[in-house]
C-alpha cells in the first residue's frame, strides 16, 4: 500500500502492546526518507486484514495533511 501511494516507508513494527493496554493503537514516527509505521499486536488481533490496512492508509494519510 505505502509502494502504491509513493509513500517513503521504511519498516513496519508490531509490537506487544497487550503487556501495557488493551488498547489497539497505531503510529508514525520519522521523518523525510524515514518513515516508520508502528502497530500494536492487540490491533493485529483484534481487526481484520481489511480493517489493519485501513489503518495503515489512515497512518500514511495523516502525514500528508
Amino acid at each position: 500500500m505505502a509502494a502504491k501511494c509513493g509513500y517513503p516507508l521504511k519498516k513496519l513494527f508490531v509490537i506487544d502492546g497487550s503487556r501495557r493496554t488493551s488498547h489497539s493503537n497505531a503510529y508514525l514516527y520519522g521523518f523525510g526518507n524515514n518513515k516508520r509505521i508502528v502497530l500494536f499486536d492487540t490491533l493485529i488481533e483484534s481487526c481484520t486484514e481489511a480493517e489493519v490496512i485501513s489503518i495503515l492508509c489512515h497512518e500514511i494519510g495523516k502525514e500528508n495533511l
